[in-house]
């Protein structure tokens, strides 16, 4: 009998016929998507590929057999046997992986992630929750006036607009090379840290000791001009070793790992996830310095697939990303204009995958900069002055 083939683990490979390969191919999506596999269901399924079936030809082949092609005991026979060839499979890319002496971290991070894809193949939940949830929310923003729905920034104006970093979410921060972008996502990790939530800092440009010394600088107030040229008095000191104390009790953890792919983001993060307190933010420093899963595309479709990834990453785990990302030399060549979208270096799809862009750029006042929401999915955009204390390392509304 067919269904008792199927428990002993035949596969789709002993299945001749060429109908019975096209039902079996049917099954697999029919009862991912969580619908009833009959007779009806399957035929719909088969002649998209195949016109010339018929459904008697589906019900002649149900009958032939000693139960329906809809029995839970076939179709738990099928998937059974779909998961443990995908299972075989991932160990043969592993071995091949480990035989041409690919990093371990890498082999892990792609392990993880291809059996997350397979674990995700349980059936959709309903829509029902989703929509209570929605409601629920409108009606405390309504009772109150105004609440944030995301993760608050510390940075009142800029919450004012965006409503925190929602969950799920995908945020790019645009600047050029010294404009502050380093320093306004260690300024938004910092005060995330201070509410008392944990936050992964991924610095690809600076090593954590120079992280490190700016954390020190904005948080002790002392100049760091006056370490440099060895100006410190006692107070000073005294007030880096408090800093120190303080940033030390803070869960903020700062990764200067070279050579970085999305694929090791989501290892690490998936992790981090299973401790407590889980991670409530993600920085990445910055979005060009990413290493590509595909070395051999052209460098804007590398951009692309690293945003891509990174957002779907955002929606896998629930957690916000802040990605920061240089912008081009269109800016400063046409006068020192406003920045737009499509200054973001090697933009492609960043536009297209970012649930906000933020951008920042020179004030006339040198003590300022400015910073506007350029897209916002969730709401209106706007601008804003930030304080900039550039030897403090310290960006404040």
């Amino acid at each position: 009998m067919l269904d008792d083939a199927v428990a002993q683990g035949v596969t789709v490979d002993h299945f001749y016929t060429p109908l019975l390969r096209q039902v079996y191919e049917a099954l697999l999506p029919i009862a991912a998507a969580g619908e009833i596999p009959d007779e009806l269901a399957v035929w719909e399924h088969v002649r998209k590929s195949d016109p010339e079936v018929t459904l008697a030809d589906i019900n002649d082949l149900s009958r032939e057999y000693s139960t329906g092609i809809q029995s839970p005991r076939y179709i738990a026979g099928i998937l059974r046997c779909h998961e443990l060839r995908q299972l075989h499979n991932l160990g043969l890319r592993v071995i091949d992986q480990t035989q041409k002496q690919v990093e371990p971290a890498e082999i892990i991070a792609q392990m993880e992630k291809a059996a997350l894809e397979l674990g995700a193949s349980e059936g959709a939940e309903g829509f029902h929750p989703a929509v209570d949830s929605a409601v629920k929310l409108i009606k405390k923003r309504n009772d109150t006036g105004y609440g944030l729905i995301g993760l608050p920034t510390g940075i009142g104006l800029l919450d004012s607009i965006t409503t925190g970093l929602r969950p799920g979410s995908l945020n790019i921060l645009g600047g050029r090379p010294g404009g502050g972008k380093t320093t306004l996502g260690l300024q938004i990790a910092l005060n995330i840290a201070r509410s008392g939530k944990s936050v992964r800092f991924w610095s690809l440009e600076m090593t954590k000791e120079q992280v490190a010394e700016k954390l020190l600088a904005n948080v002790s107030g002392v100049h760091v001009h006056k370490a440099a040229d060895g100006m410190l008095t006692e107070p000073d000191m005294y007030e880096l070793a408090k800093a120190g104390e303080e940033i030390q009790s803070l869960t903020l953890a700062v990764e200067d790992r070279a050579m970085v792919n999305p694929s090791i983001v989501r290892s690490t993060l998936r992790r981090d996830l299973r401790k407590s307190p889980a991670p409530a933010l993600v920085v990445v420093d910055y979005l060009q310095l990413v290493r590509p899963s595909d070395r051999f595309l052209p460098r804007e479709q590398q951009v692309a697939s690293m945003t891509r990834e990174l957002k779907l990453l955002a929606l896998d785990t629930g957690v916000p990303i802040l990605c920061l990302s240089q912008l081009n030399r269109a800016g400063e060549t046409e006068g020192g204009r406003e920045p737009r979208v499509s200054d973001l270096r090697e933009s492609g799809a960043i536009e297209q995958d970012a649930d906000a862009v933020l951008l920042l750029w020179p004030d006339e006042d040198p003590s300022k900069v400015n910073l506007k929401v350029a897209k916002n999915r969730h709401g209106p955009c706007g601008r804003l002055s930030l304080d900039f204390a550039r030897g403090l390392h310290r960006l404040t509304a």
